[in-house]
């Protein structure tokens, strides 16, 4: 290949490249445009009003087995359903749990200046709230 050649070639290669992390950088949020279309737009995701979320499964019994890695006993079943308002937020109230008690002695231990904690659900508190629900754990 001449020398000539060679310089086109590497800046198409760049160049092909350079276009591919554009798209890529573009792909996440066309992603979610184009999920939130297939299920009626985001007009018809916002106005869901309540999220179920049901499971089912069994229990097993691992401590009963006659040799290490042997067959475990089925000891229950389950099946469960969670019901979320979308309507009415906590309005800053923390749930009690000792996961809660567990972040906010971490976040003290980190002295950081914390306005607003914001949960996984989209849920927001103070750490002042966040603090009272950690005390009302056992």
């Amino acid at each position: 290949m001449s020398k000539s050649m060679v310089r086109p070639l590497v800046l198409a290669v760049l160049s092909v490249f350079t276009v591919s992390a554009a798209a890529r950088a573009q792909s996440a949020q066309a992603l979610i445009r184009e999920t939130a279309k297939t299920m009626g737009g985001i007009a018809a995701l916002r106005a869901i009003k309540n999220q179920v979320v049901e499971s089912e499964g069994k229990q097993f019994d691992s401590s009963s087995t006659p040799r290490p890695l042997g067959p475990t006993r089925q000891i229950s079943t389950f099946r469960s359903s969670l019901t979320r308002d979308l309507t009415q937020p906590r309005n800053g109230q923390v749930r009690a749990a000792p996961a809660v008690k567990e972040f906010i002695a971490g976040l003290d231990q980190l002295n950081l200046d914390v306005a607003t904690i914001v949960g996984i659900h989209g849920d927001s508190a103070t750490p002042q709230a966040a603090r009272a629900a950690a005390q009302s754990t056992k």
